[in-house]
């Protein structure tokens, strides 16, 4: 076999904590903040190889996704800054985040983005094991290595990226807009209560949340990135949920314009359109029948 000697993930892991802790380290002594913080997720195991290998993609989509995602979006932008021939190293980020969907999730083919997804992790695996459908034990074993490479790598660019803001003469400014761009992103399952309770205020409690909140959540962020200061993190988010629950409202009212004319007894012309457009707005704040809709329209007319 002609391979690294079997302890080397465990050596080469070892080597990726330690170069996390650095990390935090620095940026704790620069602005009392971390990227990453404690991994609560136990470290994998390698044996299996293949096991080993998909264990590890999980624990490092943690790590960048879901403890670092805000800090290494920023961070990775400025790298470059301070050494553009380190840039190469930022796609193993992408590299993990495409492995798991692969890894985890059952793609179609016949849909770009998953068939994108396929072509680049099979591609991937096929450069660091000579196949794109790794099968023995000694496969798996090399992606393994590779991929552990790939992120001590990686971290070695953040950390002289970190190192190198640490001597910039805008080292404040950077650090600022460190600690604005974190305190301004919001996870997702922070909207996940507030929907439910707005969507029972407008009486749409039928209403799930979850495909909700992801159909809206980057829009959502994209809005917070761009807040004024001291903002209300529950009064802003309300606003954004009432205002998504509205124009998900579907368009088809119960009724129509022949309906409008036969109900109040008048000939085609604008005045039609005026009362579907105010018979739109009453049916977005709460969905009814036809005829509940047109004595609403009564009353206001």
């Amino acid at each position: 076999m002609n391979l690294l000697h079997r302890s080397a993930p465990e050596h080469l892991m070892y080597d990726i904590f330690r170069k996390v802790d650095e990390i935090d380290r620095i940026c704790y002594s620069l602005n009392e903040d971390k990227i990453f913080g404690t991994v609560s997720v136990t470290m994998p195991k390698f044996t299996p190889a293949e096991l080993g290998f998909i264990r590890t993609v999980s624990w490092f989509y943690v790590l960048y996704f879901e403890l670092g995602k805000v800090s290494i979006d920023y961070f990775n932008n400025l790298i470059s800054v301070y050494d553009n021939t380190l840039e190469k190293y930022i796609s193993h980020v992408h590299t993990i985040h495409q492995l798991r969907t692969y890894l985890q999730h059952n793609l179609d083919p016949n849909k770009q983005q998953n068939k994108s997804i396929q072509k680049y992790c099979e591609g991937w695996l096929s450069t660091k094991c000579n196949t794109a459908v790794p099968a023995t034990d000694d496969h798996w074993f090399s992606c393994l290595i590779e991929l552990l490479q790939e992120a001590c790598s990686y971290l070695d660019a953040l950390a002289f990226c970190i190192r190198s803001i640490e001597q910039d003469e805008s080292k404040e400014t950077i650090l600022t807009n460190w600690s604005s761009r974190k305190s301004r992103y919001h996870p997702p399952h922070q909207f996940d209560q507030l929907i439910s309770v707005v969507a029972n205020d407008m009486g749409k409690d039928y209403l799930d949340t979850e495909r909700f909140r992801k159909r809206y959540y980057p829009e959502w962020a994209t809005h917070f990135q761009n807040c004024k200061a001291n903002y209300i993190f529950e009064v802003e988010a309300r606003k954004l949920i009432e205002s998504a629950l509205l124009a998900d409202t579907p368009s088809i009212l119960p009724i129509t314009g022949k309906t409008i004319m036969e109900f109040f007894d008048i000939p085609p012309g604008p005045r039609v359109g005026e009362i579907l457009q105010i018979a739109k707005s009453i049916y977005a704040k709460e969905q009814c029948s036809a005829q509940e809709l047109l004595n609403q329209l009564k009353e206001k007319l």
